[in-house]
């Protein structure tokens, strides 16, 4: 004969099933919390470096504008020079300026 179990047994069983499942659930719920906060985290960090990349690039093509219209003003009064001389008066602007050129 076979043998069944005791409906006390049954339902203790059925419980110790739903006890695992509501676990598993909040276990999950709880990984992908962290998760979307991670990520969100990262997000944030990722549209802060992308907001200062913008900021240098409008900033160093305002600078390049200025130099420009500096240069228009003054080109009656310049005087030719070698690109070394160039190149040894040459500021941090001036090198932003033509990196960005040079990159064109």
């Amino acid at each position: 004969p076979r043998s069944t179990q005791s409906r006390s047994s049954a339902a203790s069983d059925v419980y110790k099933r739903q006890q695992i499942q509501q676990m598993i659930v909040k276990l999950f719920q709880r990984q992908t919390l962290q998760f979307i906060h991670h990520k969100s985290k990262q997000s944030k960090h990722l549209k802060v470096q992308q907001k200062q990349r913008l900021l240098l690039e409008q900033s160093a093509k305002e600078m390049c504008q200025q130099m420009k219209i500096q240069q228009e003003l003054h080109k009656d009064k310049q005087h030719s020079v070698s690109y070394t001389h160039l190149r040894a008066h040459e500021t941090g602007r001036n090198l932003v300026c033509r990196l960005l050129l040079e990159k064109k």
